[in-house]
Parts: structure tokens; C-alpha cells; sequence
């Protein structure tokens, strides 16, 4: 089914965002979407993070899940997963990764009340010169990363654990997946 500007109509409620007993988490910069029965679990006190995908936040629990990351004709470089890493390896980086001052923002709660945020935000260096393309080349090398083709979809699967375990062997050997390091 088509709309008159030729873009297709999904039925109602088949996006995953609007799917009852779907949560997303509060936090202003990096908020997640979880459905089932974590959900609650994985959601809750993200807006208190000071660091959006750090430690407590959903990308923590998700780990703590020993959580896999499916992609589905999408490029490795939609893998937000990839925040949580730099969080993780950040005393290891040959960079500052976030802003020295905090963020203030106002939020909503689920019942409509405004609360404030703070919370840190990537600095410029990380956000220009990420490059999710190197971290997935050692994955492939480690065959942590799977690909395959199901007709003409792409599907690629990578568990966070490896990926972290990775990102960490990497730093290891002074490797990162940012452009434009200098030491």
C-alpha cells in the first residue's frame, strides 16, 4: 500500500518504537528502546547516567545480558553499541573523549512531569574521526563478526562482549577506530 507521495504505509503498530510494552529510557542524548521482560530493568535510571553510555546505563545491562547486536541491511556503522566501547577503552585513548563541562537538559517523564539531566557529552575529536569501519575489520579478522545473506538481505551478528573484548585488544596494540590520531 502507497501514499499519495508514493512512500509506503505500514500498518498500524508495526513500528518497533510504538509496539505496546515497549520502554524507552529518559536520557536526552542516548536514549534506548527495550521490550520484554527486562525492559523495565534495562530502561530505568538512565537519566541519572552521567555518562549516556557508560556504566548502569542501558548499554551496560545490555552487556551484562552477554547481549547480541543483529543488523539487518543496515552498515556496521549504525552499531551504537560503539559508545558504550569508547566509554569502556576511554582511559586508554590517545584523546580526552568527552567534554570537560556537563550538560544540563530538560527532559519528560512518562507522566508528562519535567525533569533536568546532566550528563557528558562526546567531545568533537571523537564525534568527527569515529570510524566504526576499523573496529569491524578486526572483528571480521577474529571472526567475532558474522556475515551472511538471507536472499538479498545482509545480516551481519556480533556479540557486545567480543566486540568489547576487541575494542580492548586493540587499544592493547594502540589501535583505535578514530581518524586522524596522532601520539
Amino acid at each position: 500500500m502507497c501514499s499519495e507521495e508514493g512512500y509506503q504505509t505500514l500498518p498500524e503498530g508495526y513500528l518497533f518504537r510504538r509496539k505496546e510494552g515497549v520502554l524507552r529510557s529518559l536520557h536526552p542524548t542516548h536514549p534506548l528502546l527495550a521490550f520484554g521482560k527486562d525492559a523495565v530493568w534495562i530502561t530505568d535510571g538512565h537519566e541519572n547516567c552521567l555518562y549516556p553510555c557508560g556504566k548502569n546505563s542501558p548499554f551496560d545491562k545490555f552487556r551484562t545480558l552477554k547481549g547480541k547486536v543483529l543488523f539487518f541491511d543496515v552498515p556496521f556503522g549504525t552499531f551504537t553499541f560503539i559508545h558504550y566501547i569508547e566509554d569502556e577503552i576511554k582511559d586508554k585513548l590517545p584523546f580526552q573523549l568527552y567534554r570537560n563541562e556537563l550538560m544540563t537538559a530538560r527532559g519528560l517523564g512518562y507522566n508528562g512531569d519535567e525533569f533536568i539531566v546532566e550528563t557528558f557529552v562526546f567531545g568533537d575529536f571523537a564525534v568527527k574521526n569515529r570510524n566504526p569501519g576499523v573496529l569491524e575489520d578486526f572483528l571480521l579478522k577474529k571472526k567475532m563478526l558474522k556475515k551472511v545473506r538471507i536472499g538479498k538481505a545482509k545480516l551481519m551478528l556480533v556479540e557486545a562482549e567480543d566486540a568489547v573484548q576487541c575494542a580492548r585488544k586493540m587499544a592493547e596494540e594502540k589501535v583505535y577506530f578514530y581518524n586522524n590520531i596522532v601520539e
